[in-house]
């Protein structure tokens, strides 16, 4: 799986170092390959691929390097697992988050609508993702699930 994937990043001329890591406290049998990466202004983007019975290491080497490329290449400043998990996020913080994703997909779609049921606002436009957020603060036991932000007077 990794020397696969490096071939094809090595082609890509993109350079990486291999970390090995032999679980013994997963709960099933099985292999998977992670790697990541960090831009000059600190973005980091990822790509992953759990092993199955007839999937090839190869192939999976090869999907793992074809994903992270792709997103490399779209000029996002997430991956693609991580645009749609954000959302919810960027739902809860006070002010506006942006971001642009390499593609969209129904997971972002879907997110976007679930804030909007609890009263954030967000969209996509292409690759760029806006989502205005509640301020919601920390849980307080006497205060039930989540407490707006005071508006401050200036």
């Amino acid at each position: 799986m990794a020397s696969a994937c490096r071939g094809h990043l090595t082609a890509a001329g993109l350079s990486c170092a291999i970390e090995r890591v032999d679980d013994t406290t997963a709960h099933h049998a099985g292999a998977s390959l992670a790697i990541w990466g960090e831009s000059t202004s600190g973005g980091c983007l990822g790509a992953d691929r759990a092993g199955a019975i007839g999937r090839s290491s190869e192939a999976i080497g090869a999907l793992v390097a074809k994903t992270f490329l792709e997103d490399l290449g779209s000029g996002a400043t997430v991956d693609r697992h991580v645009a749609d998990q954000l959302v919810l996020f960027a739902a809860l913080a006070r002010g506006t988050t942006r971001y642009l994703v390499p593609r969209e997909s129904e997971h972002l779609a879907t997110n976007l609508w679930i804030i909007e049921q609890f009263g954030a606002r967000g969209s996509v436009d292409g690759k760029r993702v806006v989502v205005d957020g509640l301020g919601l603060v920390r849980v307080r036991k006497s205060e039930g699930v989540g407490v707006r932000q005071p508006a401050t007077s200036a």
